[in-house]
Protein backbone atom coordinates (compact mmCIF):
# COMPACT_ATOMS: atom_id res chain seq x y z
CA UNK A 1 0.00 0.00 0.00
CA UNK A 2 1.55 3.30 -1.09
CA UNK A 3 1.63 6.19 1.34
CA UNK A 4 0.04 9.39 0.18
CA UNK A 5 1.43 12.75 1.16
CA UNK A 6 -1.48 13.20 3.58
CA UNK A 7 -0.74 9.86 5.30
CA UNK A 8 2.95 10.78 5.46
CA UNK A 9 2.05 14.13 7.05
CA UNK A 10 -0.17 12.44 9.63
CA UNK A 11 2.52 9.88 10.47
CA UNK A 12 5.19 12.58 10.86
CA UNK A 13 2.85 14.72 12.99
CA UNK A 14 2.02 11.79 15.28
CA UNK A 15 5.72 10.93 15.60
CA UNK A 16 6.62 14.54 16.42
CA UNK A 17 3.86 14.77 19.05
CA UNK A 18 4.94 11.49 20.60
CA UNK A 19 8.59 12.58 20.67
CA UNK A 20 7.62 15.97 22.13
CA UNK A 21 5.53 14.33 24.84
CA UNK A 22 8.42 12.04 25.70
CA UNK A 23 10.75 15.04 25.97
CA UNK A 24 8.33 16.93 28.23
CA UNK A 25 7.87 13.85 30.42
CA UNK A 26 11.62 13.42 30.71
CA UNK A 27 12.05 17.08 31.64
CA UNK A 28 9.46 16.81 34.38
CA UNK A 29 11.42 13.95 35.95
CA UNK A 30 14.65 15.97 35.87
CA UNK A 31 13.31 19.12 37.55
CA UNK A 32 15.38 19.97 40.64
CA UNK A 33 12.52 21.41 42.67
CA UNK A 34 10.03 19.44 44.69
CA UNK A 35 6.32 20.28 44.45
CA UNK A 36 4.48 21.54 47.52
CA UNK A 37 2.84 19.03 49.88
CA UNK A 38 0.13 19.46 52.47
CA UNK A 39 2.66 18.39 55.13
CA UNK A 40 6.01 16.58 55.28
CA UNK A 41 7.76 18.87 52.80
CA UNK A 42 11.13 20.57 53.08
CA UNK A 43 11.90 24.22 53.87
CA UNK A 44 14.54 26.08 51.86
CA UNK A 45 16.31 29.19 53.19
CA UNK A 46 16.47 32.14 50.78
CA UNK A 47 19.11 34.90 50.76
CA UNK A 48 17.21 37.91 49.44
CA UNK A 49 19.79 40.65 49.40
CA UNK A 50 22.08 42.90 51.38
CA UNK A 51 23.07 46.52 51.77
CA UNK A 52 25.87 48.52 53.36
CA UNK A 53 25.02 50.61 56.39
CA UNK A 54 26.36 54.12 57.01
CA UNK A 55 28.69 52.78 59.75
CA UNK A 56 30.33 50.29 57.33
CA UNK A 57 28.46 47.20 58.56
CA UNK A 58 26.49 44.97 56.15
CA UNK A 59 22.84 43.96 56.64
CA UNK A 60 21.44 40.78 55.08
CA UNK A 61 17.76 40.09 54.44
CA UNK A 62 16.64 36.44 54.59
CA UNK A 63 13.42 34.54 53.93
CA UNK A 64 12.43 30.96 53.20
CA UNK A 65 10.15 28.72 51.14
CA UNK A 66 8.21 26.01 52.94
CA UNK A 67 6.88 23.38 50.57
CA UNK A 68 4.20 22.59 53.14
CA UNK A 69 0.86 24.08 52.15
CA UNK A 70 -0.87 23.50 55.51
CA UNK A 71 1.67 22.43 58.14
CA UNK A 72 3.63 24.85 60.28
CA UNK A 73 6.95 23.47 61.46
CA UNK A 74 9.15 24.14 64.49
CA UNK A 75 12.91 23.67 64.17
CA UNK A 76 14.89 24.86 67.21
CA UNK A 77 18.32 26.42 66.89
CA UNK A 78 20.83 23.56 66.74
CA UNK A 79 22.12 21.00 64.25
CA UNK A 80 18.97 21.28 62.09
CA UNK A 81 18.78 25.12 62.14
CA UNK A 82 22.06 27.00 62.33
CA UNK A 83 24.49 29.38 60.67
CA UNK A 84 28.09 28.51 59.86
CA UNK A 85 30.81 29.45 60.33
CA UNK A 86 30.61 31.24 63.65
CA UNK A 87 27.56 31.97 65.75
CA UNK A 88 24.85 29.36 64.98
CA UNK A 89 22.07 31.73 66.12
CA UNK A 90 21.75 34.83 63.92
CA UNK A 91 18.11 35.46 64.85
CA UNK A 92 16.70 33.04 62.27
CA UNK A 93 13.17 31.73 62.69
CA UNK A 94 12.43 28.58 64.64
CA UNK A 95 8.75 28.48 63.58
CA UNK A 96 8.10 28.13 59.84
CA UNK A 97 4.80 29.10 58.25
CA UNK A 98 3.56 27.49 55.02
CA UNK A 99 4.59 28.89 51.63
CA UNK A 100 7.12 31.52 50.58
CA UNK A 101 8.01 34.05 53.26
CA UNK A 102 10.00 37.14 52.29
CA UNK A 103 12.04 39.26 54.68
CA UNK A 104 11.47 37.07 57.72
CA UNK A 105 14.59 38.31 59.45
CA UNK A 106 17.68 40.41 58.97
CA UNK A 107 21.08 40.33 60.57
CA UNK A 108 24.00 42.70 60.53
CA UNK A 109 27.64 41.70 60.05
CA UNK A 110 30.56 43.87 61.15
CA UNK A 111 32.39 46.06 58.64
CA UNK A 112 35.31 43.61 58.85
CA UNK A 113 33.09 41.03 57.11
CA UNK A 114 34.62 41.32 53.64
CA UNK A 115 32.99 40.88 50.25
CA UNK A 116 34.96 37.63 49.88
CA UNK A 117 33.44 36.06 53.02
CA UNK A 118 30.23 34.00 53.11
CA UNK A 119 27.83 32.91 55.82
CA UNK A 120 25.60 29.88 55.36
CA UNK A 121 22.17 29.20 56.91
CA UNK A 122 21.66 25.43 57.15
CA UNK A 123 18.13 24.12 57.65
CA UNK A 124 17.07 20.46 57.86
CA UNK A 125 13.33 19.78 57.80
CA UNK A 126 11.70 16.38 57.36
CA UNK A 127 15.08 14.83 56.63
CA UNK A 128 15.95 17.25 53.80
CA UNK A 129 19.00 19.49 54.32
CA UNK A 130 18.98 22.84 52.49
CA UNK A 131 21.18 25.91 52.80
CA UNK A 132 21.54 29.48 51.54
CA UNK A 133 24.77 31.46 51.30
CA UNK A 134 24.89 35.11 52.33
CA UNK A 135 27.66 37.27 50.92
CA UNK A 136 27.99 41.00 50.27
CA UNK A 137 28.49 40.45 46.54
CA UNK A 138 27.91 43.35 44.13
CA UNK A 139 25.56 41.11 42.13
CA UNK A 140 23.16 40.81 45.09
CA UNK A 141 23.18 44.36 46.40
CA UNK A 142 19.81 45.64 47.57
CA UNK A 143 19.08 49.34 47.22
CA UNK A 144 17.83 51.05 50.33
CA UNK A 145 14.34 52.38 49.70
CA UNK A 146 11.36 53.33 51.82
CA UNK A 147 9.69 49.94 51.40
CA UNK A 148 12.85 48.19 52.57
CA UNK A 149 12.98 50.39 55.67
CA UNK A 150 9.41 49.39 56.48
CA UNK A 151 10.08 45.72 55.77
CA UNK A 152 13.10 45.78 58.07
CA UNK A 153 11.08 47.38 60.87
CA UNK A 154 8.36 44.75 60.52
CA UNK A 155 10.79 41.81 60.36
CA UNK A 156 12.86 42.92 63.36
CA UNK A 157 12.32 40.47 66.16
CA UNK A 158 10.30 38.01 64.02
CA UNK A 159 11.15 34.60 65.38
Amino acid sequence: MAMTSMNTFKLLTATALLAGGTLVSAQQVLLPSVPPKQFGGSVTPAFEGWYDNADGTHSFLIGYFSRNTDAEIDVPIGPANHFEPGNPDMGQPTHFLAGRRYGMFAYTMPKEFSKAQKLKWVLTVNGVRRHAWSAPSPSTVMLMTGWLDELMRRSAGAR
